[in-house]
Protein backbone atom coordinates (compact mmCIF):
# COMPACT_ATOMS: atom_id res chain seq x y z
CA UNK A 1 0.00 0.00 0.00
CA UNK A 2 1.21 3.64 -0.92
CA UNK A 3 0.94 6.34 1.26
CA UNK A 4 0.97 10.44 1.05
CA UNK A 5 4.49 10.02 1.91
CA UNK A 6 5.57 7.49 -0.91
CA UNK A 7 4.86 10.51 -3.41
CA UNK A 8 5.96 13.77 -3.58
CA UNK A 9 3.74 16.41 -2.06
CA UNK A 10 3.54 19.72 -3.79
CA UNK A 11 5.31 22.92 -3.12
CA UNK A 12 4.00 25.44 -5.61
CA UNK A 13 0.56 26.78 -4.07
CA UNK A 14 -1.37 29.71 -2.91
CA UNK A 15 -2.25 30.38 1.22
CA UNK A 16 -4.95 32.55 2.08
CA UNK A 17 -6.62 33.42 5.21
CA UNK A 18 -10.06 32.44 6.35
CA UNK A 19 -10.63 35.96 6.64
CA UNK A 20 -9.80 37.03 3.03
CA UNK A 21 -12.42 38.03 0.57
CA UNK A 22 -13.54 36.05 -2.46
CA UNK A 23 -11.97 39.07 -4.44
CA UNK A 24 -8.39 39.03 -2.48
CA UNK A 25 -8.63 34.87 -3.37
CA UNK A 26 -9.11 35.28 -7.13
CA UNK A 27 -6.44 38.28 -7.54
CA UNK A 28 -3.91 35.70 -5.05
CA UNK A 29 -4.68 32.37 -7.54
CA UNK A 30 -4.79 34.41 -10.88
CA UNK A 31 -1.46 36.06 -10.15
CA UNK A 32 -0.24 32.81 -8.93
CA UNK A 33 -1.43 31.02 -12.20
CA UNK A 34 -3.16 28.08 -9.92
CA UNK A 35 -6.30 27.22 -9.54
CA UNK A 36 -6.90 26.73 -6.29
CA UNK A 37 -5.49 27.84 -2.79
CA UNK A 38 -5.21 26.76 0.89
CA UNK A 39 -7.00 28.49 3.65
CA UNK A 40 -5.11 29.11 6.49
CA UNK A 41 -6.50 30.84 10.21
CA UNK A 42 -4.69 33.64 11.96
CA UNK A 43 -2.66 31.18 13.54
CA UNK A 44 -1.08 29.53 10.27
CA UNK A 45 -3.52 26.15 11.48
CA UNK A 46 -5.23 25.04 7.86
CA UNK A 47 -8.75 25.33 7.76
CA UNK A 48 -9.76 23.79 4.25
CA UNK A 49 -9.12 24.97 0.62
CA UNK A 50 -11.38 26.18 -2.18
CA UNK A 51 -10.18 26.72 -5.69
CA UNK A 52 -11.64 28.59 -8.87
CA UNK A 53 -14.80 26.54 -8.96
CA UNK A 54 -16.11 27.40 -5.55
CA UNK A 55 -15.71 30.90 -6.47
CA UNK A 56 -17.60 30.43 -9.18
CA UNK A 57 -20.15 28.36 -8.31
CA UNK A 58 -20.40 29.37 -4.37
CA UNK A 59 -19.87 33.02 -4.71
CA UNK A 60 -20.46 34.69 -8.08
CA UNK A 61 -23.64 32.33 -10.01
CA UNK A 62 -25.09 33.09 -6.60
CA UNK A 63 -24.80 36.88 -6.85
CA UNK A 64 -22.48 36.61 -3.77
CA UNK A 65 -20.27 39.95 -3.66
CA UNK A 66 -16.62 38.80 -3.67
CA UNK A 67 -15.67 41.86 -1.83
CA UNK A 68 -17.37 40.68 1.54
CA UNK A 69 -17.81 37.24 1.15
CA UNK A 70 -14.92 35.31 2.92
CA UNK A 71 -12.81 32.20 1.90
CA UNK A 72 -13.56 30.33 4.89
CA UNK A 73 -17.57 30.89 3.80
CA UNK A 74 -16.33 29.54 0.64
CA UNK A 75 -14.23 26.73 1.37
CA UNK A 76 -14.12 22.93 1.96
CA UNK A 77 -12.89 21.51 4.73
CA UNK A 78 -11.72 17.74 4.37
CA UNK A 79 -10.38 15.70 7.06
CA UNK A 80 -6.92 16.19 8.02
CA UNK A 81 -4.41 14.73 5.23
CA UNK A 82 -0.74 12.94 6.87
CA UNK A 83 1.51 11.58 5.51
CA UNK A 84 0.66 8.51 6.81
CA UNK A 85 -2.56 8.84 4.86
CA UNK A 86 -3.21 6.21 2.10
CA UNK A 87 -3.22 7.01 -1.00
CA UNK A 88 -6.25 4.99 -1.87
CA UNK A 89 -8.07 6.93 1.37
CA UNK A 90 -6.66 10.92 -0.29
CA UNK A 91 -8.23 9.50 -3.31
CA UNK A 92 -11.38 8.42 -2.10
CA UNK A 93 -11.83 12.12 0.09
CA UNK A 94 -10.85 13.89 -3.56
CA UNK A 95 -13.65 11.63 -5.27
CA UNK A 96 -16.39 12.58 -2.25
CA UNK A 97 -15.28 16.54 -2.13
CA UNK A 98 -15.00 16.43 -6.14
CA UNK A 99 -11.37 18.14 -5.23
CA UNK A 100 -8.20 18.31 -6.84
CA UNK A 101 -6.14 19.11 -4.01
CA UNK A 102 -6.15 18.51 -0.13
CA UNK A 103 -3.83 20.36 1.97
CA UNK A 104 -1.36 17.86 3.79
CA UNK A 105 -0.65 18.72 7.51
CA UNK A 106 1.36 17.75 10.42
CA UNK A 107 0.06 16.33 13.58
CA UNK A 108 -0.20 20.22 15.11
CA UNK A 109 -2.08 21.18 11.78
CA UNK A 110 0.38 23.06 10.01
CA UNK A 111 0.79 22.78 6.06
CA UNK A 112 3.34 20.69 4.46
CA UNK A 113 2.07 20.95 1.26
CA UNK A 114 -0.52 20.38 -0.75
CA UNK A 115 -1.30 16.38 -2.44
CA UNK A 116 -3.04 16.81 -6.28
CA UNK A 117 -5.34 14.74 -7.40
CA UNK A 118 -2.25 14.01 -10.32
CA UNK A 119 -0.34 12.84 -7.41
CA UNK A 120 -2.20 10.45 -6.40
CA UNK A 121 -3.12 8.82 -9.28
CA UNK A 122 0.81 8.41 -10.75
CA UNK A 123 0.97 6.93 -6.83
CA UNK A 124 -1.88 4.67 -7.50
CA UNK A 125 -0.45 3.55 -10.78
CA UNK A 126 2.97 2.81 -9.18
CA UNK A 127 1.45 0.79 -6.70
CA UNK A 128 -0.57 -1.10 -9.15
CA UNK A 129 2.14 -2.14 -11.31
CA UNK A 130 4.04 -3.10 -8.47
CA UNK A 131 1.43 -5.80 -8.00
CA UNK A 132 0.64 -5.98 -11.95
CA UNK A 133 2.35 -9.48 -13.70
CA UNK A 134 3.46 -7.36 -16.73
CA UNK A 135 4.76 -4.79 -14.58
CA UNK A 136 7.55 -7.63 -12.64
CA UNK A 137 7.98 -9.05 -16.24
CA UNK A 138 9.28 -5.69 -17.26
CA UNK A 139 11.45 -5.04 -14.46
CA UNK A 140 12.89 -8.24 -14.85
CA UNK A 141 14.20 -7.75 -18.01
CA UNK A 142 15.09 -4.09 -16.84
CA UNK A 143 12.87 -1.92 -18.03
CA UNK A 144 10.97 0.57 -15.54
Amino acid sequence: MMFVSDVEIEDDYVVVKGSDTIYEVAQSIAKAGIPDAVVLDEDDTVLGALDDYDIVSKVLAVDGDPKTVTAKEVMYAPPPVRINTSLKKAHEMMQELDATMLPVVDDDKKLLGVLTVMDVLEGLSKEYENLNFFGKLKRSFGFN
